[in-house]
């Protein structure tokens, strides 16, 4: 039945089996989800768990229930999206996809994501707290984000529970201090990659009819909190690689190399550039990102 109705959509929007796919996978912002997907693989590491076929279930079960609050949140933003650049062509803004297709996928992901973790856990604490991940984001995040230029608070919220998931999931014990670093640095980090976006799409910010910060902050200001954020995110995670002290020597130097390589990236690019490329700054913050995740779990494997 659902291959029938897969099928009459197609047919009457125009897309061809491969098209319509791809508006799902956009609808489902695959690439976000992945990387919230890994965080929770960090936590999973933190607890002392292997990375066997449970973590790659666990994997899974966080990247389904990130997509499904992914496509909720495409629902909810649809005219919010059309008054911005990089989200107009979003398949249910732009009307390519219809409203309901979007919430069907979203329960459904939303179901099979809830089931996995409930059968790889072993407890229902991590399904509890995706839960809360999915009332934080679309339930306050997304709502308050069209009220207020400090709904990215609750929003770094949401991003700093997915290793939380993963701990809970591996049998953690709660408390630990390395989870609620990590915990803490994505929730710092957040807040540079939300300036990141705000300062390339500025223009489309202050023309919408939404509250923000660019309408609140200078240029110069706003390049300084974007730096003074980037800092105190590398600080944090040099907090981190410091104290978790299962991790290797070589890890914590390849660390503490990088981070200072990017910190330099960010100075220049926002204080000696007359014209900044905050696009790059965005893809080497969030790379800076991937390549920590990358590392702490490699690491769980070379042990």
């Amino acid at each position: 039945m659902m291959e029938r109705r897969a099928t009459a959509l197609s047919t009457s929007s125009g897309l061809t089996g491969v098209a319509l796919l791809a508006r799902l996978l956009q609808v489902a912002k695959l690439p976000l989800c992945s990387a919230v997907a890994a965080s929770a693989l960090v936590g999973l590491v933190l607890a002392g768990d292997r990375l066997d076929s449970r973590a790659v279930a666990l994997f899974f079960a966080v990247l389904l229930l990130a997509g499904g609050a992914a496509a909720l949140n495409n629902c909810q933003d649809q005219v919010y999206d059309r008054f911005f650049g990089r989200t107009r062509e979003r398949p249910v803004a732009r009307g390519d996809l219809p409203v309901s297709v979007a919430l069907v996928m979203a329960a459904l992901l939303f179901v099979a994501g809830a089931a996995v973790l409930v059968v790889t856990s072993r407890s229902l604490s991590p399904l509890l707290v995706s839960l809360l991940v999915v009332v934080l984001y679309n339930g306050i995040y997304t709502r308050l984000k069209q009220k207020t230029s400090w709904a990215l608070l609750p929003g770094a919220i949401c991003g700093a529970l997915p290793p939380l998931i993963g701990w809970l999931a591996g049998g953690g014990e709660q408390g630990g201090f390395g989870l609620v670093l990590v915990m803490v640095f994505m929730a710092v980090w957040q807040v540079p990659h939300f300036w990141l976006v705000l300062l390339d799409h500025r223009n489309d910010y202050r023309q919408a009819p939404y509250p923000s910060l660019a309408d609140e902050l200078s240029l110069p200001a706003l390049h300084m909190v974007t730096f003074i954020w980037a800092a105190a995110f590398m600080s944090l995670v040099h907090t981190f690689f410091l104290v978790e002290r299962s991790l290797s020597y070589g890890l914590v130097m390849i660390n503490s190399i990088s981070s200072l390589i990017v910190l330099a990236v960010f100075a220049r690019e926002l204080f000696c550039r007359r014209l900044p490329r905050y696009r790059v700054l965005f893809h080497v913050h969030n790379g800076f990102l991937l390549l920590l995740m990358t590392l702490v779990v490699t690491d769980n494997l070379w042990r």
